[in-house]
């Protein structure tokens, strides 16, 4: 089994291309006449302005970035050189002024980072959640295990995913776990204990969905993977992909 596996992101460069355009200017104009219908507008000669921020020298790594209730935008940044690791979250204006600003906790990874319901930032660090304010204060919460990926849930808390649940936490810190399901697998003892010849999957990543209900991704160790639905009272349903050793990561 993955152990802490982070759901793969699409790597940001050491110079930061921020997520919005300066501008998106439509070289192309429809006219229409009275009466007539309208007509497809050409996509021919759309251009989108990029401003690109370069980041200061360091052995930091962006990683996953969200606008931020406060009109920036916020970011994580990863260092692991050897058996060494740290995390740092990043603000930076729409002029491209930065602010850093370190975890408290020693050895810690600040991985994904979302905007909450509280019009907080909220990241998963390790085997804690941290929420930051706009003003840079940061409160960590304990997790039974580590977690990688973070979303808020319709019902107004956070959700996260640890290596075999599916995690809720109030925006006060009281956290419930949701076990995925067993699944059979050839001949040969469990090593996490359940029943025999059964394994868990490894859920990924997470996001709400537009039914209501949460969305992940999961792997199994022999092979195979799913997309599951977990409702806000936790159940749990797995939808298996046709593919035989897909890797579903992001969602």
């Amino acid at each position: 089994m993955v152990s802490n596996f982070c759901p793969y992101r699409e790597p940001l460069r050491s110079v930061l291309m921020l997520l919005f355009l300066a501008g998106l200017v439509s070289a192309c104009s429809t006219s229409i006449t009275s009466g007539s219908s309208p007509t497809p507008t050409s996509t021919q000669g759309i251009r989108g302005i990029f401003h690109d921020y370069a980041l200061p020298p360091s052995q930091f790594v962006p990683f996953t970035i969200t606008a931020g209730p406060d009109g920036n935008l916020w970011f994580t940044e990863i260092m692991q050189n050897g058996s060494v690791q740290a995390g740092k979250i990043e603000r930076i204006t729409p002029t491209g002024t930065l602010s850093e600003f370190s975890l408290p906790s020693r050895n810690t990874l600040a991985t994904d980072i979302i905007t909450g319901p509280d019009g907080n930032l909220w990241f998963a660090a390790g085997d804690k959640i941290a929420r930051i304010t706009p003003m840079g204060k940061i409160s960590e919460f304990p997790l039974p295990s580590a977690t990688s990926s973070i979303t808020t849930g319709p019902d107004g808390n956070l959700w996260f995913t640890e290596q075999s649940n599916i995690g809720r936490m109030t925006l006060t810190g009281k956290v419930s776990e949701f076990s995925l399901p067993f699944h059979q697998y050839p001949a040969g003892p469990n090593p996490k204990g359940g029943p025999a010849d059964s394994a868990q999957g490894e859920s990924l990543a997470i996001t709400a969905g537009p039914d209501g209900n949460l969305w992940f991704t999961e792997i199994m160790q022999n092979g195979g993977s799913f997309i599951g639905r977990i409702t806000t009272s936790g159940k749990i349903t797995e939808f298996p992909l046709p593919s035989a050793n897909t890797l579903p990561s992001s969602i």
